[in-house]
């Protein structure tokens, strides 16, 4: 039995659902520079898409959304495009390779029928699996991972998303970790290097790591209650002689502007910070929570699963740069 995801995002495959006498099915038509292609009929497979709630825009995290479960039932024969049907983007590949005086490309179309048997309910996002699937190492960007039109997955991965199942203290840590600012991360892994003497970190229990990590955002977390209460002071003892809005830290940013850098002298308010933490406050009881609860479901069938197949990684650790 083989396993594939396939790609149903814009630029990629093309998917064409219809209901049947019997079952939902879905036509998923995409342009190939191979002849053949896998997968295979009654390979299993994992459709995902881009969200249509994105807004089109670079500067948003754009967001995967996981489509259908199902069976490849059916496969067409390839069938060579005209030049004049190619898209904009394939045309520019065929005539580039003309220019190098080389075989001109030549691109197929491809058609798979695949019987739908489930969506995703509980865990929708490819985001959600961040930190539970074997094959994921971009922890900031896991769609690049499935790039191409159709990847190969392992059973480990493709029964993961197949029943929705996550890495719970994993998938705590890395977003955790993730919301930490660089410099912090950086603080952080030394401690740890300098507490356990070592690069390794799988050779210590992620629970473990995980309560370091929490004990060190707690650790800044107490400076921004201070800051809250400094800046509850300052506008209920002081203002009268005192803006509060303009009370902060001396600060020098960086701002690129027409590819060069300028330093630009700023100000940031303590009040402006105050706001930052509140956000953070709010959900400081549930990750609480969360954490302790952790060490007791740990413990379950299907973490127990994660922590043998993840028992040879290191936490999931990288940086923001």
């Amino acid at each position: 039995m083989s396993y594939y995801m396939i790609n149903c995002s814009p630029n990629h495959g093309r998917l064409e659902t219809s209901e049947s006498a019997i079952s939902q099915q879905g036509k998923i038509k995409f342009v190939s520079k191979n002849e053949q292609i896998r997968p295979e009929i009654n390979s299993q497979v994992i459709l995902f898409d881009r969200s249509a709630e994105d807004p089109e825009s670079h500067h948003v995290k754009e967001k995967y959304k996981l489509k259908h479960k199902g069976t490849v039932t059916d496969k067409s024969e390839a069938k060579v495009i005209p030049f004049e049907r190619l898209s904009h983007q394939h045309q520019i590949a065929y005539k580039r390779s003309r220019e190098r005086d080389v075989k001109p490309i030549e691109f197929f179309q491809h058609e798979l029928l695949v019987d739908f048997e489930g969506t995703f309910v509980r865990n929708q996002l490819l985001d959600d699996f961040t930190f539970s699937l074997m094959s994921i190492y971009n922890y900031y960007e896991p769609h690049r991972h499935f790039s191409r039109n159709i990847t190969e997955l392992t059973k480990f991965d493709y029964d993961t998303l197949y029943e929705e199942n996550v890495f719970a203290s994993r998938t705590t840590f890395g977003r955790l970790f993730q919301g930490l600012p660089t410099e912090n991360q950086i603080d952080f892994v030394q401690m740890m290097i300098a507490e356990y003497r070592t690069t390794n970190f799988s050779e210590i229990s992620l629970l473990e790591g995980l309560s370091h990590l929490w004990e060190y955002i707690n650790s800044i977390l107490q400076l921004g209650h201070y800051l809250k209460y400094t800046n509850e002071m300052l506008r209920d003892d002081f203002s009268e002689i005192l803006d509060p809005e303009k009370i902060g830290f001396a600060s020098t940013k960086k701002v690129i502007e027409k590819s060069k850098e300028i330093i630009v002298e700023g100000n940031d308010s303590i009040q402006e910070q105050v706001e930052l933490f509140e956000d953070v406050f709010s959900k400081e009881k549930s990750i609480s929570r969360t954490i302790k609860h952790l060490s007791q479901v740990n413990d379950s069938e299907s973490q127990i699963r994660f922590v043998k197949q993840f028992k040879s990684k290191s936490w999931p650790l990288k940086f923001n740069l």
